[in-house]
């Protein structure tokens, strides 16, 4: 039997999530199915090296590729955007075939929820979520509906490594985590009784966030959180209050974790590590999906930029016995992976961008609210300003020029923040 095997980029997030490229769907992404809008007609057509045979005739395509949903991903999208801009330009020098337009990744964040939602309603190419898809979100996105896989994104159940409990236990059961964070199980002793009879205070994300979703479908599953529990408005916070407390426990992300390994410790769950490979290979089950649909065939530019981010098809042949065993694989074309793009973003000031953003833009627009309503009750219009539509924020390493955080609200484009932040340099007013 023949099997097309698609071996995906290693996309780095530092301190944020993990890795596992991969798409499914209602279609086949179109791997070794037929080429869309001609692209690649009589042969392979890539980076500009046309293989037709002969002269090449130019593809239309929409130069804009449009991303929406997901804060958590968008800013991924929107540097992986940023860096196949920079690194071709135009349409032209990806594929002799396309036409010589600038290429435009264009990101807007607004929400998982408005991922799918985008898609449907046409105002966006691709819906990127920070959760896995809802069944109904499936349907509606009918029979050319296809999901690809960017990204885990895990939570550690982690401790102050000064607790003593680090010395006597290093595996806690779902059970058991599910009592601690109800509170059914309130201080360290009960666990061991070597331990001091210390409270355990409990640390969390927001309620309302994806981080709170996550943990209550895996490990709560209907059990309320404990009313003691100690909420924190982004992930930074909540590691920094488990590193300053030694009897603290919370779920810290995977990549904040990791940028705290000289003061927290992580333990294992149901016996498996929060490392990489049990991540991906879904044995480390507290985790989400961080992915993008599309509700259609991909057309030529967006074949080339999914390309970008995934590599290309391999096709293997398969012995198995009858009983479905595999005796050998012989790669007939070996997959190529994609480009290596490395991130730099802190997830606590991330998300820490995030809010200040949304509060600002909410804080502004109800100040201007009342103020409109006060000038024009006294027919006072010059001084009416015009509400809030959205906005950017974008933080850098001042010395290497490397991105820390890019956030976005409500449904700000991100990839043109800064030439629309030129633009008001230059502007007297």
């Amino acid at each position: 039997m023949n099997r097309i095997v698609k071996k995906w980029s290693a996309l780095l997030l530092a301190a944020i999530m993990l890795l596992s490229m991969a798409a499914c769907g209602n279609n086949d992404a179109q791997s070794g199915g037929e080429p869309q809008n001609g692209a690649q007609t009589g042969g392979d057509v890539q980076n500009g090296d046309a293989q037709t045979g002969g002269d090449v005739q130019t593809v239309e395509i929409d130069p804009q590729i449009h991303f929406c949903g997901s804060s958590s991903l968008a800013p991924v999208i929107a540097s992986i955007g940023a860096a196949f801009q920079d690194e071709y330009g135009t349409w032209d020098k990806v594929n002799a075939a396309f036409p010589a337009e600038e290429i435009d990744i264009a990101v807007t964040s607004g929400g998982s929820g408005d991922g799918p939602q985008s898609v449907l309603d046409g105002t966006a190419d691709f819906g990127m979520l920070a959760r896995s898809v809802k069944d109904g979100e499936k349907e509606s996105l009918g029979a050319g509906y296809t999901e690809y896989m960017v990204a885990y994104d895990a939570l550690t159940i982690s401790v102050n490594k000064n607790n003593p409990i680090c010395g006597l236990m290093d595996d806690l059961d779902t059970d058991t985590i599910r009592k601690i964070f109800s509170g059914e199980i309130a201080y360290w002793d009960e666990l061991d009784a070597s331990l001091e009879h210390k409270e355990i205070v409990v640390v969390i994300r927001d309620l309302s966030g994806g981080a709170a979703e996550v943990f209550e479908k895996n490990v709560m599953q209907g059990t309320p959180i404990s009313e003691n529990a100690i909420q924190s408005a982004s992930m930074g916070a909540l590691a920094a209050k488990i590193a300053e407390n030694e009897y603290a426990i919370g779920y810290a992300g995977y990549g904040v974790y990791n940028q705290n390994l000289e003061s927290l410790y992580a333990f294992k769950v149901n016996g498996a590590e929060p490392t990489e490979e049990n991540i991906l290979n879904g044995s480390y089950t507290i985790q989400r999906p961080v992915l993008f649909v599309i509700n259609r065939a991909l057309d030529g530019a967006e074949q080339a930029f999914e390309s970008y981010l995934h590599g290309s098809d391999g096709e293997a042949r398969v012995t198995r016995t009858a009983s479905g065993i595999v005796t050998s694989t012989v790669y007939t074309r070996e997959p190529e992976p994609g480009n290596h793009v490395y991130l730099t973003l802190d997830i606590g000031l991330q998300e820490a961008a995030e809010q200040a953003l949304s509060s600002y833009i909410a804080a502004e627009n109800a100040d201007r609210e009342v103020k409109n309503a006060e000038y024009e009750a006294l027919g006072d219009t010059e001084d009416i300003k015009q509400l809030i539509t959205g906005g950017g924020v974008a933080a850098v390493k001042v010395d290497t020029g490397e991105p820390l955080a890019i956030a976005s609200y409500p449904t700000y484009n991100l990839s043109s923040i800064l030439e629309d932040w030129n633009e008001l340099l230059e502007d007297e007013n």
